[in-house]
């Protein structure tokens, strides 16, 4: 109620004289100057009336100007519910915790991404085709029983369920969501099928079969098998399935290549490495590994340079594990290994896939290696490669993030032709004494089509008494360190390797020119010889880098425009020096799909169609919803108008209810550098008379930029025909910015800044993309660097990660790389003839070196054990204990064993003695007494004779 200028008590004075209304003050009842909130107090709190009477007479009261009831309205708190029927979505946490402590699957889901046109198939031992939580996405297409030559995959039922692994795995994938069924998969909208191939005898035929099930309908083959996982065995695929790789690869999916998800295995309590396992090692698969709830590495994870990425899986005990679909249409919580790893990687491919169908398998592993995020992650392991970005054997390069590969996904540009060049050493025939280490070096000067690595091979051939005693390690020429075999305790195998091919990620992004560095030690005992017969290094890997622009710009969730206008320039001024990225040599998209477009044209409403050989839209915007979380009131829409009617009227057909929460996430990080912006302005301008400007287009306008010109529902023309843009920002950065400028030289960060992701330990941003990041140098007391860090340190201090550090943190170990021998010297160069930190066994804190039995302290739950005066092991403290009981045991054992056979060789001995002595003899002396003389006589008297 406002009055005129006449005050609060003067007002309730006036109304109350004046006996029209019975009212009563609060206690503050000024709002703002001459306005006042008044109770009345003849009205009921929650009257449904609208006191009409009273309110006329205020209205003709002349002293009061304005007055007017307040009635309650409706708010609500807008934090994000999921309604979701399915009884065991609450417990999914590794799709619904948040805070970037999940796959960042919802935001895709809420996108309308939800796997819709991607087929997945589970190659395994079977799949129950109608289970509720699966008969609806099942494709029968995709399906097939190779163990018994019909289209029925169906499992086998027996009395202990094994053959439950495959139906397991599908749900993982693509298990109906909101149908009071058990859970949901990660592509709930994906079409699955099963291949039962395990159930009788895996031949290299059976396998070839399998993998070449129907792959020009087939999108994405996830296994979840492979060798024995016993620490001894190293086995691959035979000729056949080899074939079936290379013709999936290149003919599958009309050329853009099958997708192959495969689990990295399970024999970590074995010290097994997946470099051992031929499917996990090979260029063509995605080698996913595991991650427990709490980020740590799983007692069964295997730790290898082919690992790519991880996603969560089960853990220690107490930690949960994963819900999916059961035989017998039932429902389990139990799902574990990296068995459950693969199809959550292949159900987030599949999402990727919706978003762009026309992804090639390389696309794929590029987009996996861009966007996943190693924080929350703890391996004592990651390192940063030579490109920036972090990398672990335990996880790869983190965490799959649903989301950020969709982002990435929409524009993504088909990366250039994949050459292959193979350098063979000169070192042949080289000796590996026991307890010794032989480093070689190979000089890359050329290497023709492979200027940006993407996968390394080393293919060797090593003769050992005992292949389980070897270690090999392989050093990039930007440094990048990887062991391309573990200690092997369980490997007793004479065999040794014969150009096996050791394959590592971890150079992804650098360049293949310089100098290589072979490590191979030899852990063996007394006699435990190896020969280096030959060694090959086979470099995979492109021409030139993407261009910059092409695929960040559709990284819109945190990019600002400050920083894609600057990328933008920076592309400008170096035109003449990248003007080859834009030749791509193999399954070349359109020009329209990755040159920048400089000239405005007259957008319109209408979304490009952009299609595959499948005819399947690629999803350019939010406008066709999943049915997941969203129920609109009409059919299809029939055109493109009809779709921005029904969007306009989204509002109001809309029916959403949400009764399961999701944690909120962390906010994004703040830029780390701010830019100069402009003085504020406000422009309005004809957006018609603006063709000739320059245009930077962006997801978050994509919708509304469409067109300028539709029709009305009235059928008459509405022109959007001004707009304003106003712009807040300082003329200067903060002044606690300034202190932190620094100038530095261009970098391969700066000139491809694509190749910088979102890829930092130490940044917990869930959802953030960022690039054109800056390096952080460290260079100080470096003897020679590659311009970010260090290659060389003076001899009191060690090399460590690129820095050079006085002592060797925990977890690593000092190495000399200096040999006295001209002949043990005669392979390294200066700038490699440094002291080292090099990494433990994962088991040992502090070490002397890099096998388990050269702990020397141990992490708190776990206790050191000397076995020997030059072994000593680090066993879990529950373990440790057993282990000194029973080396107690041993000990008594063996004590009473020598007291027993010195007791038996005594008594031995005595009964040798007794049957060489007289029996019964004796001396006599006869004493003859004679008063004249005396005669002794002596006879001797004896059994014998």
């Amino acid at each position: 109620m406002k009055g005129k200028g006449i005050g609060e008590n003067n007002l309730i004075n006036v109304i109350k004289d004046s006996k029209r209304i019975s009212i009563f003050n609060l206690e503050n009842p000024t709002i703002f100057e001459d306005y006042y909130l008044f109770t009345h107090s003849g009205v009921s709190k929650r009257s449904l009336s609208l006191n009409s009477e009273n309110r006329a007479k205020l209205a003709v009261d002349t002293r009061v100007r304005w007055s007017k009831q307040q009635t309650a309205k409706k708010r609500v708190k807008r934090d994000l519910r999921l309604q979701d029927s399915d009884p065991k979505w609450p417990s999914m946490w590794y799709l619904n915790r948040g805070n970037g402590l999940d796959m960042n699957v919802i935001p895709a889901w809420l996108e309308g991404i939800t796997g819709k046109g991607a087929v997945v198939t589970i190659l395994d031992d079977g799949l129950e085709k109608d289970h509720p939580d699966l008969v609806q996405n099942y494709d029968p297409l995709a399906s097939y029983d190779v163990n018994s030559h019909d289209s029925d995959p169906s499992p086998r039922y027996d009395m202990i369920d094994s053959n439950r692994h495959g139906t397991r795995c599908a749900g993982e994938v693509a298990a109906t969501s909101n149908n009071s069924v058990c859970a949901l998969g990660v592509a709930h909208g994906a079409q699955v099928g099963g291949v039962r191939m395990l159930d009788g005898d895996v031949t290299d035929a059976v396998e070839a079969r399998s993998l070449s099930l129907n792959p020009q309908h087939i999108d994405i083959y996830s296994a979840s098998w492979g060798p024995d996982d016993d620490g001894k065995t190293v086995d691959g695929p035979g000729e056949l399935a080899t074939r079936a790789f290379i013709e999936g690869v290149t003919k599958g999916r009309n050329g853009k290549g099958s997708i192959f998800v495969w689990a990295s295995g399970n024999g970590g309590r074995d010290h097994d490495n997946c470099n051992c396992d031929g499917y996990t090692n090979s260029i063509y698969s995605l080698s996913i590994s595991s991650a427990t709830e709490h980020g740590h590495v799983p007692w069964y994870s295997e730790a290898c340079s082919s690992t790519l990425a991880s996603t969560y899986s089960s853990g220690a005990v107490g930690e949960r594990q994963v819900v999916t679909t059961d035989l017998r249409y039932s429902c389990t919580s139990s799902h574990t290994g990296t068995s459950a790893s693969a199809p959550l990687a292949a159900g987030i491919c599949a999402l990727a896939l919706e978003a762009n169908p026309n992804l090639t398998w390389r696309d794929m592993q590029h987009i996996v290696v861009r966007t996943a995020r190693p924080e929350n992650l703890i391996a004592p392991d990651w390192q940063t490669n030579g490109v920036g970005r972090n990398v672990s054997h335990s996880f790869g390069y983190g965490l799959m993030d649903a989301y950020a590969m969709v982002q990435l996904s929409r524009n993504w540009i088909t990366v250039p032709e994949q050459h292959k060049c193979e350098i063979t050493a000169p070192h042949v025939q080289r000796p590996i004494p026991a307890k010794s280490v032989v480093v070689l070096q190979l000089q890359v000067k050329e290497c023709e089509g492979v200027e940006v690595l993407e996968h390394v091979q080393a293919k060797l051939t090593i003769y050992s008494q005992r292949r389980g005693d070897l270690n090999i390690q392989l050093t990039s020429p930007m440094g990048t360190r990887v062991t391309l075999l573990a200690h092997r305790a369980h490997d007793t195998s004479r065999v040794g390797f014969s150009h096996w091919p050791f394959m590592s990620v971890h150079s992804w992004g650098e360049t293949p020119f310089g100098t290589w560095q072979l490590e191979i030690h030899n852990d063996g005992r007394l006699l435990g010889r190896a020969t280096l017969q030959n060694w090959s290094l086979v470099l995979y890997g492109t021409k030139q880098f993407l261009p910059p622009l092409s695929n960040n710009n559709i990284e819109t969730n945190k990019v600002n425009k400050t920083k894609t206008n600057n990328i933008f320039k920076k592309k400008n001024s170096k035109k003449q020096k990248n003007k080859n990225l834009q030749k791509v040599t193999t399954t070349k998209p359109p020009k329209s799909q990755y040159k920048l477009k400089l000239k405005n044209t007259t957008p319109k409403i209408s979304v490009p169609n952009v299609t595959n050989s499948k005819n399947r839209k690629i999803a350019k915007t939010t406008t066709e919803f999943s049915p997941y979380f969203y129920a609109i009131n009409t059919s299809k829409y029939k055109n493109s108008e009809d779709s921005v009617k029904q969007y306009l009227k989204f509002v109001k057909n809309i029916t959403i209810t949400y009764p399961v929460m999701i944690p909120s996430r962390e906010m994004s990080k703040p830029r780390e550098s701010f830019k100069k912006s402009q003085k504020q302005k406000e422009k309005s301008r004809d957006i018609n008379s603006n063709r000739n400007a320059k245009v930077f287009t962006s997801k978050t306008t994509e919708l509304t930029t469409y067109q300028t010109t539709t029709s009305s529902p009235r059928g008459r023309l509405a022109n959007v025909t001004a707009w304003d843009l106003t712009l807040y920002g300082t003329a200067t950065p903060p002044a606690a910015d300034l202190k932190q400028e620094t100038v530095h030289q261009p970098s391969i960060v700066d000139i491809y800044p694509e190749e910088i992701d979102d890829n930092s330990i130490q940044d917990a941003s869930a959802n953030s993309l960022k690039f054109g990041a800056e390096v952080k140098k460290d260079t100080s007391g470096c003897l020679k660097t590659n311009g970010q860090l260090c290659l060389g340190c003076p001899e009191n201090l060690f090399l460590h990660k690129g820095r050079c550090i006085k002592s060797c943190p925990d977890g690593f170990y000092h190495l000399t790389l200096r040999r006295e021998r001209p002949s043990e010297a005669e392979d390294l160069s200066p700038e490699n003839n440094t002291n080292r930190c090099l990494p433990c066994h994962y088991t040992c804190k502090k070490c002397t070196g890099p096998v388990d039995y050269q702990c020397s302290e141990c992490f708190p739950d776990a206790q050191l054990v000397l076995v020997s005066s030059t072994e000593t092991f680090c066993y879990s403290a529950s373990v440790a204990s057993s282990i000194v009981a029973d080396k107690w045991y041993i000990r008594v054992f063996v004590m009473l064993l020598i007291v027993s056979v010195l007791l038996v060789l005594h008594l031995l001995w005595q009964i040798f003695k007794s049957r060489k002595r007289p029996r019964g003899g004796y001396l006599r002396f006869n004493l003859i007494n004679n008063s004249d003389e005396k005669d002794v006589k002596m006879a001797v008297y004896s059994d014998s004779e």
